[in-house]
């Protein structure tokens, strides 16, 4: 995991571990760093907020987001009184999802009210999780009135400068507009915010950047065959677009510490056998930091396919492997199945999708029956 993006990318997919979280701005000091700093004011106040809303009932929520009310009377700077409005927001919805519903009501209407801010970097952070909010609830409205949503979001996100609030907000936009009306649409939609992020060059903006147009290229992969060129474990080199054509291709984003991921193995291994002698092919890229626990962990195991490895660059964790920011990763297990041509079948092919998806690739093939899942061999 990396850096502290947006909470609700962190919740978008249940089972996938998502890149954006606050693990590397949480983590505590190495022994041979200096001690943290005190904790500003407005800081302190988001800390003794954090341990209220636990055990995260709807009234310890309701506390947090009361006590985060002191921070308007600190003179927070806008970064300051940006991310306390969010998180207050973030509580009063979990409330609202915890079992409170005028909970929910509060958090809109206290966005609508910071959506008027004379500060124009609130303003816009407030408008965006509005709508993140909303583009949220929306997965029961007909398509007609969704799209009146994602045209709101989009004119957000293009019609102000770029900013990490507009940068969350265009993840959820893509990824929504793309459960709607497919790769295609997303892909251009997604190539023309990744165009108004392009040619940042200070972090975290930077990082947003690489990511959007990482989510064109991904959503291009229905049009445009594939590009992943990779180092094996035993240091040779892979380039799938020479070295598997002509063959159906499975590309596996892991690590080894996605409790997730892991538990696809077994049914990969399953599917790899019965196809792999009808041309399927699976490469499973791992975003571990180092090389090194990928190597035990296939030590312990006997999977038969393809495992690669690639450095991040310098200073970077795992999750900036080359061909993951590419492709804009962003939560793992990451499956993209390819035909023959390189073009992507599906972007999203795990568990039983996968298994069907193979079945539909490989008509004639025979596959066995599954054993019981009490049946071990």
């Amino acid at each position: 995991m990396m850096f502290g993006l947006s909470p609700l990318l962190r919740v978008l997919l249940t089972g996938w571990i998502i890149a954006f979280s606050s693990v590397s701005l949480s983590a505590e000091p190495a022994a041979d760093q200096p001690a943290a700093e005190e904790p500003s004011p407005v800081e302190a106040v988001l800390i003794k907020a954090r341990e209220a809303a636990q055990p995260r009932t709807s009234d310890d929520l309701l506390e947090a987001a009361k006590l985060i009310d002191q921070v308007w009377d600190l003179q927070p700077s806008p970064e300051e009184e940006t991310k306390a409005m969010k998180t207050k927001a973030r509580y009063l919805y979990q409330a609202g999802a915890a079992g409170n519903q005028g909970a929910r009501f509060d958090a809109k209407n206290f966005l609508e009210q910071k959506s008027h801010s004379k500060v124009p970097q609130v303003a816009i952070a407030a408008r965006c999780s509005l709508l993140e909010y909303q583009l949220q609830e929306i997965i029961t409205l007909p398509n007609r009135e969704k799209q009146l949503y994602f045209d709101q979001a989009e004119a957000c996100v293009l019609e102000n400068p770029p900013s990490t609030a507009t940068g969350d907000l265009a993840f959820l936009l893509i990824d929504s507009v793309h459960g709607v009306h497919g790769p295609v649409v997303a892909g251009k939609l997604a190539s023309k915010i990744a165009q108004h992020f392009a040619g940042i060059q200070t972090k975290p903006l930077a990082t947003y950047s690489q990511f959007l147009a990482g989510m064109a290229n991904q959503l291009a992969l229905v049009d445009t065959p594939i590009e992943i060129k990779a180092t094996r474990l035993d240091g040779t080199p892979l380039d799938v677009a020479q070295d598997l054509q002509g063959k159906i291709v499975l590309i596996d984003f892991w690590a080894t510490w996605c409790g997730p991921c892991i538990r696809e193995f077994p049914e990969l291994k399953r599917l790899y056998e019965i196809y792999h002698p009808h041309g399927l092919e699976i490469v499973s890229i791992s975003l571990d930091d180092t090389q090194e626990p990928v190597t035990q962990f296939l030590k312990e195991r006997e999977l038969p396919w393809t495992f690669v490895w690639d450095a991040p660059p310098e200073g970077t964790p795992g999750w900036f492997n080359p061909n993951a920011m590419r492709y804009g990763v962003r939560g793992i297990p990451a499956m993209f199945l390819l035909g023959k041509d390189g073009k992507a079948i599906a972007l999203s092919a795990r568990g039983r999708r996968l298994t069907k998806l193979l079945k539909e690739v490989f008509p004639d093939v025979e596959v066995p029956a599954e054993k019981p899942a009490d049946e071990t061999p």
